[in-house]
């Protein structure tokens, strides 16, 4: 039978992972072989040959997750929407990249790409890391979607602990979540009148209840919400006080 689904997780999902060339070398035998049957796709961002996927064919795929170190991605010239350009059906797309401190990510479709269209027609859901001002994405996103996430990865509180928060450091990993601010810029762009499930993590700003406000008319459908917020220095406001805010400005909490 045909390989239909192919997932390598590493043990330990939060840290870098170190693929020697055999390893990448076994992965791009196996998936030059299977890319025309597979329907999921998940892979530790340190092991994918984006230069290779980009002109291999993926007529079936439906998931693509990927997860770990941004700088491989950013090493790629070639822009992810043409690196997952020849996967017509793609369903799910989940980008859970690390921040690095020297390797700034840039525009999934930046303004310079050869690319005219969005590849992804049918998808569904969408997940990532980070937010890019210029990214191109944003506002050609399909009318399929019903899934969008914008949230930190690994997740912004563990830098609370002393221990994760020195791990990072010493692998150059800048932990960071978008301004609430920079959310309320990008999400008006994207076609969201059938999104029933949103999920925002980011770090409480000036624009945060303007944010706030504008989620129930961005998403008439919306059904799940999920918010996780990091106070900013000056915001010293109890918990009890910022749950009636968000209550208020976007649907009712249940207790």
């Amino acid at each position: 039978a045909p390989l239909r689904a192919f997932r390598y997780v590493p043990d330990h999902i939060d840290t870098p992972v170190r693929i020697g060339p055999i390893e990448k070398r076994m992965l791009v035998i196996l998936l030059e072989q299977v890319s025309v049957t597979l329907e999921t796709l998940v892979l530790p961002s340190e092991s994918v040959p984006l230069r290779l996927m980009s002109l291999w064919e993926w007529p079936n795929l439906r998931e693509l997750r990927l997860r770990g170190d941004s700088r491989p991605i950013h090493r790629c010239r070639t822009p992810l929407v043409s690196v997952f350009g020849r996967m017509p059906r793609l369903h799910t797309l989940s980008l859970l990249l690390a921040h690095s401190k020297k390797s700034p990510l840039g525009p999934l479709w930046p303004a310079h790409s050869e690319c005219k269209s969005l590849p992804w027609a049918e998808l569904k859901s969408l997940t990532l890391s980070w937010i890019h001002p210029d990214d191109l994405i944003f506002a050609h996103l399909p009318p399929t979607l019903r899934h969008l996430s914008f949230r930190a990865w690994p997740r912004l509180f563990i830098m609370y602990y002393d221990a994760h928060r020195l791990w990072a450091e010493r692998v150059h990993w800048k932990l960071k979540a978008p301004k609430s601010a920079q959310i309320s810029r990008i999400l008006p762009l994207c076609p969201s009148a059938n999104l029933e499930r949103i999920e925002l993590e980011y770090v409480a700003d000036s624009a945060e209840l303007e944010l706030l406000r504008r989620i129930p008319d961005i998403a008439p459908r919306l059904e799940w919400l999920q918010i996780i917020r990091y106070r900013s220095a000056w915001d010293l406001s109890p918990v009890s006080v910022v749950r009636e805010q968000i209550s208020t400005h976007t649907i009712p909490i249940a207790d």
